[in-house]
């Protein structure tokens, strides 16, 4: 079964659809305006009134958030940042680190 999100304005990065719909299961099987839809009864349709969807955000550059920090914390507590990271959007991270002996404390912003 495919999901349809229908109504909704579209940026996909190369064109902009002003009420259009996006067909996707584990990838994009359709995309187009609302006046070439074609419902499916197999498709789990849901009609979003005008709301924005874009592509997934790629962050590049991240020490951590949500009080984790990229060079101190578990596979498990990465694991939780980058989970929260994706319910804003973010599809994908580069964990940036940073250079330190083994020794020496973090304090704040050093």
């Amino acid at each position: 079964m495919a999901r349809v999100l229908t109504n909704c304005h579209i940026y996909t990065g190369t064109r902009e659809i002003l009420n259009g719909y996006l067909r996707f299961s584990d990838h994009i099987l359709g995309i187009g305006e609302m006046a070439a839809f074609q419902p499916s009864s197999h498709d789990d349709v849901i009609s979003l009134s005008g709301d924005i969807v874009v592509p997934g955000f790629i962050d590049v550059h991240v020490h951590g958030g949500y009080g984790i920090d990229s060079m101190t914390n578990t596979a498990t507590e990465l694991s939780h940042m980058v989970t929260k990271m994706r319910s804003e959007g973010v599809t994908g991270v580069l964990l940036t680190t940073m250079t330190q002996f083994p020794n020496q404390e973090r304090h704040g912003d050093d």
